[in-house]
């Protein structure tokens, strides 16, 4: 992921990212919705310095449905 201020909106930080050509992995394609949804989630954690309960508000989702993800999808990934 490029680096990041924590003053970055979420709409910098996707155009960025998708533009970024060295360590962007989706250079040559456009990522899934199920990419882009893991790497915005991860996203929010670092913005947040990992507190879930932040991050779940950022994201407007319940807290307990983000640790869930986090533990079946992301930790697996």
């Amino acid at each position: 992921m490029p680096e990041l201020s924590k003053k970055e909106t979420a709409t910098d930080y996707l155009s960025r990212y998708l533009r970024h050509s060295q360590q962007n992995p989706y250079r040559r394609r456009l990522p899934t919705l199920r990419e882009l949804k893991r790497d915005y989630i991860r996203f929010c954690l670092m913005l947040t310095g990992e507190n879930y309960q932040e991050a779940a508000r950022l994201l407007k989702i319940d807290p307990q449905l983000l640790k869930k993800y986090i533990l079946t999808k992301i930790s697996s990934s």
